[in-house]
């Protein structure tokens, strides 16, 4: 049923016809009928018919109105986001390595919390209350006893997951992996994990959890290991190569890790058709140099290579950071000389002070500051000195802005190629740096057992790959994906109620904004509250 409405001119005078009209079949053809004129209608009265007609369906929040002064408007719940992230995690495989039974949609749910706002389980369940979760199909209910069982069925489920991510996706033509291992401080005593160790985050008195991360050459993840706090990083080497080898089922494999990483033992117990990419410290440069196998004044801005056996030594001198070194050294001097300058205050003002601990005191500041061999301190008549070996301080100089890669990776692939592939280690370290300490904040952790706090890691390595995912997309936009994530989340139904308190919900026009975003990002804007 609709209303028909046309313009004619008779007699140098315009009409206009309204009818009240239906179409309807008779032997497989359409026709219409006309049900009434609307002629003697005022405009509003057509207006108003046209409307109700319109608004069929939802007319049960249109009747016995006493005037749309009535018709009361609510902010509903929040979808903005959530529509766009289930979209991404649904075309990375993640929503179909999950599953979508009760554990696979609450590991989904607090997927998304992690990125929308990096709380603790609570923060989660308030989420919960204020996020339009029709958008995700018979979600359980969200609660802390159910969220922390979820996080031991992903800790269980992980390596099932992680091959299913890796078997779904199109990366699993790629032969060359990234490696990189991080730690997190931990809140409390209790945790499972927790343990002194090498602590990055140089947050004193803490202990703290080791986190290994391995992606594929793009820097996506593939697969996520913790650690006890005080596992040193070359025990975590083996537990890559069984991911590869033996979760994955990947031949032909080169590994990319730095020099704490892929020491001598671990070069050698790597498989047949596995290859290394790896760095020597500075103090096995010099021994190479030693040896004769490489010379000092071959270390220039361009890359020079030296094959010993079957292993390949790229190498170069950074200028910058070769410039950024001598200059940190100068200030390191400069902090020595107040200390002096402050220690030689205190001897003129306190006669009786004793020379030695002054002395002592700067000595250790020199030691401190890894200068003592090229600085010395003496004094004369109770007044410190400093003194510089020239000879020690060029020795020291050397090898400033050297670096050195190994590999046994054949000389097939170029040295720039493999120069190239140990410089894309950066793309772990930025991955540990968004999932620590930018937007998806890893830390503090409050956990207790060690199956929370895989899962938990697990459950920041997914939304990693999603905001990774989401960079990508909005790369032409300037605002971060967390900012562009609480754009969205603006983005709310609206509760539409009548004075019989009936409710209709409505999904409103995003603004541009958020009408941007969604176009960036491939995914078309929901019409409907549905999954």
């Amino acid at each position: 049923m609709y209303v028909d409405t046309s313009c004619y001119t008779k007699n140098n005078k315009r009409y206009t016809r309204r009818l009240l009209r239906e179409s309807y079949r008779e032997d497989g053809k359409v026709k219409k009928r006309t049900i009434a004129s609307l002629c003697n209608c005022s405009d509003e009265e057509v207006a108003a018919l046209k409307f109700a007609l319109k608004n069929k369906r939802d007319i049960e929040c249109l009747t016995d109105l006493r005037s749309i002064a009535n018709v009361k408007i609510e902010q509903g719940k929040s979808y903005g986001a959530l529509v766009i992230i289930k979209s991404i995690a649904d075309r990375l495989g993640i929503s179909a390595a999950l599953g979508n039974n009760d554990n696979g949609l609450l590991a989904f749910w607090q997927i998304y919390c992690r990125l929308i706002s990096q709380g603790s389980r609570q923060t989660s369940i308030r989420l919960n209350e204020s996020h339009e979760t029709a958008f995700i199909k018979d979600l359980p209910s969200v609660n802390e006893k159910s969220l922390y069982k979820n996080l031991e069925w992903l800790a269980d489920s992980q390596v099932e997951i992680e091959t299913s991510l890796w078997q779904s996706s199109d990366r699993s033509v790629s032969n060359l992996f990234l490696y990189d291992v991080t730690s997190s401080y931990l809140e409390g005593e209790k945790n499972q994990l927790a343990a002194y160790g090498y602590n990055r985050d140089k947050k004193r008195g803490k202990k703290q959890i080791v986190i290994g991360l391995l992606t594929d050459d793009e820097g996506v993840p593939v697969a996520v290991r913790v650690f006890d706090g005080n596992t040193c990083d070359t025990k975590t080497f083996g537990d890559q190569i069984a991911i590869l080898r033996d979760q994955l089922k990947i031949k032909n494999v080169v590994i990319v890790g730095d020099g704490g990483m892929i020491k001598v033992p671990q070069q050698e117990s790597l498989p047949d058709d596995y290859n290394y990419i790896t760095s020597i410290s500075k103090p096995q440069i010099t021994s190479l140099i030693n040896s004769n196998i490489i010379q000092l004044e071959f270390f220039d801005t361009s890359l020079c290579e030296v094959k010993d056996d079957n292993v390949r030594y790229i190498f170069r001198r950074n200028p910058v950071r070769q410039e950024e070194i001598r200059q940190g050294r100068k200030e390191k001097l400069e902090v020595v000389k107040k200390l002096i300058a402050t220690q030689n205050k205190y001897l003129e003002d306190h006669p009786k002070a004793n020379v030695d601990i002054a002395i002592r005191k700067v000595k250790e500041r020199t030691m401190s500051l890894k200068i003592s061999s090229w600085v010395d301190v003496t004094s004369t008549d109770r007044i410190l000195k400093h003194s510089e070996d020239s000879a020690k301080k060029k020795e020291v100089e050397k090898l400033d802005g050297c670096y050195c890669i190994k590999t046994d990776v054949t000389s097939e692939t170029k040295a720039q190629v493999i120069h190239g592939r140990y410089k894309d280690l950066i793309k772990v370290e930025n991955a540990f740096r968004t999932m620590k300490t930018s937007h998806l904040d890893i830390r503090p952790l409050y956990l207790r057992k060690a199956s929370h706090t895989k899962g938990h890691v697990f459950v920041v390595m997914m939304a990693y790959m999603i905001e990774k995912e989401l960079t990508k997309m909005w790369k032409d936009d300037d605002r971060t994906v967390k900012e562009a994530l609480q754009e969205l989340v603006a983005l709310t139904t609206l509760k539409i109620k009548n004075i019989d308190n009936n409710d209709v919900i409505k999904l409103p026009k995003p603004n541009q904004i958020c009408e941007d975003l969604y176009k960036l990002a491939k995914v078309k804007i929901p019409d409907t509250l549905k999954c």
